[in-house]
């Protein structure tokens, strides 16, 4: 019994696999795929892509779709026209999808009609005679071998020189250049071969003729109606509709390639950030304007109201005498007092003139001494002018003396020259800044514009991609740094420059950083890149990001100027807080600029990359944790930077 329902099954099993391969007779020899061939000149239903030089096509995703959802192989052909004609009648080939009618060609058959495209005439532009068939006489035109053109044109008793020839591109060229008249085929083909040749002297114009029919034409029944069948289902499941939206629909969006979204990404962030460091300096230059406006509206108030006094000096008896306004205690004074209250360098000239005075001799403009006598242990800037008072004979009666305390002037004056030389400074540094700005925005701009080109022209390699892909990177993250740095210089101006205080080891941290810069400084065969962690565990309270920020513009800092040598990166404990430093074997810096080393925009070299921001943010972060930041340096033997922070310092010997 188990043997019968064994040979039972295996005979029912045997009976349906004979019924699915009887369904499948395609007429096609067993064990060979169905070759697929076409006139691969008439786009978008059979074309070969210029790009890589496979072949696409309406058409051809139609077959090959429908070839897929019965199971059976295919291979796709690609050979002449007249060539692939041949072979669909001697049976090499099998099947296609021609622009032809069923009546035309007896050795083939033909499904349904699958689209039907009305024919246009292709002319130049400036050919303004061609409208219609009958406009064709003695034309040179260029017809499509096989084509049912032929036969409209010899029954309507056309005498044209007709050029048969199935590679229609060579001779829409040749029709642009002016040795043709027209040429017919559909208009899709057409206006694809106008544009991706720049035929811009050629134009379509309609005419009315039979409507172009593009059916399934092969060899055998079997194979044509099968297919026919299958586009059929594919028309009620959707299949079909989405296949003619792919290749016939009006819009067609434009694929943005990855990179150039970054780089657009990137220019927005650079013009934002460049809007808000130019409002910025704006903002400072304009008060700094103000404030000089100002203090020039109060110089001339002074002037005006300031209050002045007048001594009178008698030659007879050597004394002044104050007449108007609080000068001293005294209101008498010998000339001997007053110079005991003039300031030593003063001292001289002030005599001298008393001795002129003496003689009657007054200077025609005012002079200016230092003095103390009003306010004492303060000198006072006292401008003098001086004018003889003569009676009706030309004799001198007395000397009149207009003392004006001008201190408040004369140190507005030192303040006006000073804020106009710090207004002078931020215009030079605005216009120093912008200028750098623009050369470090550009720089690594212009790799990740370049490099994304490249990808995008489809580099053989793929380490040619992945080379690309590590240059746009690293160039990414530079220009990222450079905005980190502009945001910061941004937050320290405005005074809202955030400090996380929290606890974690500091000795993971320096190590952690020490590898990360270690790996993209590979190629610094000369530079030995070295960390020094004095104990296994080191926990700290602050605030680990702005620490790492220290270290790494220090680093970065010591990698600009040293080129052989070695770089430490390291930490130690130091009274109630914590010493980061690096020390590099680097240049070194000479005496008068290591203070000007932590100003902003500060470079010693216009050809090192930066903009001098990294020292300058460094300080404005140390100066807000309440530490200390300095740089100890000998020219030609290298500098160690170091920062001090406070900060309670855990380590396994001192739990203190």
């Amino acid at each position: 019994m188990k043997h019968f329902i064994a040979l039972a099954a295996i005979f029912l099993i045997s009976v349906c696999l004979s019924a699915k391969n009887k369904s499948l007779d395609l007429g096609i020899p067993k064990g060979r795929p169905i070759v697929i061939v076409a006139d691969w000149n008439q786009p978008p239903f059979f074309f070969i892509d210029q790009k890589n030089g496979t072949p696409k096509g309406y058409c051809l995703d139609l077959l090959t779709t429908a070839l897929d959802k019965l199971g059976v192989k295919y291979v796709v052909k690609v050979e002449s026209w007249d060539k692939s004609l041949a072979d669909l009648e001697s049976g090499k080939a099998d099947v296609t999808c021609s622009f032809d009618t069923s009546n035309q060609n007896k050795k083939l058959f033909f499904g349904e009609n699958i689209k039907q495209l009305p024919f246009y005439i292709v002319c130049r532009k400036n050919n303004r005679d061609i409208h219609n068939i009958e406009d064709l006489n003695g034309k040179n035109v260029i017809v499509r071998k096989g084509s049912i053109i032929n036969g409209i044109l010899k029954k309507k008793n056309i005498s044209c020189n007709i050029i048969g020839d199935t590679t229609i591109s060579r001779n829409l060229v040749k029709l642009n250049e002016g040795q043709y008249d027209a040429c017919f085929a559909n208009k899709l083909t057409l206006e694809y071969y106008i544009k991706n040749l720049k035929l811009d002297n050629l134009e379509c114009r309609p005419v009315r003729l039979i409507q172009q029919e593009n059916r399934i034409v092969g060899n055998n029944e079997n194979l044509v109606l099968t297919i026919s069948d299958m586009l059929f289902k594919m028309s009620v499941d959707g299949t079909y509709t989405n296949l003619s939206k792919k290749w016939f629909y009006v819009y067609q969006g434009v694929n943005i390639p990855t990179p150039l979204y970054a780089v657009l990404i990137c220019l927005l962030i650079i013009a934002v950030v460049s809007v808000i460091v130019v409002r910025i300096l704006t903002n400072k230059i304009r008060k700094a304007n103000a404030r000089l406006l100002e203090k020039d509206r109060r110089i001339k108030l002074a002037l005006k109201v300031g209050g002045i006094r007048i001594t009178e000096y008698n030659r007879k008896t050597n004394k002044c005498t104050v007449l108007e306004g609080d000068y001293s205690e005294k209101t008498v004074m010998t000339v001997d007092y007053i110079i005991n209250h003039v300031h030593p360098d003063d001292k001289e000239r002030f005599s001298r003139l008393m001795e002129n005075v003496q003689r009657g001799l007054v200077p025609k403009d005012p002079l200016v001494f230092r003095f103390n006598i009003a306010v004492r242990n303060q000198w006072r800037y006292i401008q003098i002018y001086l004018t003889n008072i003569r009676d009706s004979h030309g004799g001198i009666v007395r000397t009149i003396g207009t003392h004006m305390d001008i201190t408040d002037r004369v140190l507005s004056s030192m303040a006006l020259k000073v804020e106009k030389e710090k207004a002078q400074r931020a215009d030079y540094l605005k216009s120093e800044f912008l200028a750098n700005m623009s050369h470090e925005i550009r720089t690594p701009l212009n790799a990740i514009i370049g490099f994304s080109d490249v990808i995008s022209q489809k580099i053989v390699s793929e380490k040619d991609i992945e080379e690309c892909s590590a240059l746009i990177h690293k160039n990414s993250d530079m220009l990222l740094n450079l905005i980190n740095d502009i945001l910061d210089l941004s937050r320290i101006e405005s005074g809202e420059l955030d400090i996380e205080n929290t606890e974690f080891d500091l000795t993971d941290a320096v190590r952690g950083l020490y590898l990360s810069i270690k790996s993209t400084h590979t190629d610094d065969s000369k530079v030995d890149f070295r960390m020094s962690l004095p104990y296994s565990i080191c926990i700290v309270s602050t605030d680990r990001r702005r620490v790492l920020q220290i270290l790494t513009n220090f680093v970065t800092n010591a990698f600009k100027y040293t080129e052989e040598g070695h770089i430490l990166i390291g930490y130690e404990k130091e009274k109630n807080g914590i010493r980061l430093y690096v020390e590099d074997t680097g240049k070194g810096l000479p005496e008068n600029t290591k203070d000007s080393v932590f100003t902003r925009f500060e470079k010693l070299g216009s050809h090192k990359q930066g903009t001098g921001l990294g020292l300058s943010i460094c300080k404005a972060i140390v100066e807000h944790m309440d530490g200390r930041i300095g740089v100890d340096s000998e020219k030609g033997k290298g500098s160690t930077f170091w920062a001090w922070i406070p900060t309670d310092v855990i380590t396994p010997n001192n739990d203190n």
